[in-house]
């Protein structure tokens, strides 16, 4: 079962600690083998999301705005956004460069728009200008380098 989050950035410590004990319950009701966790994992709930699904168990599948996206969230998310790319069962990328509300709607579209599509084991494109990339056996993924 593919989930996917999509949240605000900037919320305090005590909603940050609410929206954390909200996800990790809403996730205890999918089966950990079947679940699969879509996100961009910006900092704030799309982080925590991402978090919760592989302390649950479960898969995650990353969605790239842009390939400036990284430099644009907070220096201090950056390690945490490293680790969580990392460990991305799949990696979906827009093919956009600058970081801004457009790239960030095609994320979202992306996000939105794949849930419920069985795309095991492909390489290729979901959409026009939309490059998808599986870390499933055999195909290819794109990892972090240099960071």
């Amino acid at each position: 079962m593919q989930v996917g989050i999509t949240g605000h950035r900037g919320l305090s410590n005590e909603v940050e600690t609410h929206v954390r004990a909200l996800l990790a319950d809403a996730i205890k009701e999918y089966d950990p083998a079947e679940l699969v966790g879509v996100s961009c994992i910006a900092d704030g709930p799309d982080s925590w999301f991402a978090e919760a699904v592989l302390s649950h168990g479960g898969r995650i599948e990353i969605v790239v705005p842009a390939g400036e996206y990284r430099q644009s969230l907070p220096a201090k998310h950056h390690a945490a956004y490293d680790e969580l790319l990392r460990q991305a069962s799949d990696i979906h990328e827009t093919g956009m460069t600058t970081s801004d509300s457009q790239a960030h709607m095609t994320g979202s579209e992306i996000l939105v728009g794949d849930q419920g599509q069985d795309r095991a084991g492909q390489t290729g494109r979901t959409r026009p200008g939309v490059v998808w990339r599986s870390a499933t056996p055999g195909a290819r993924a794109r990892r972090p380098t240099g960071r």
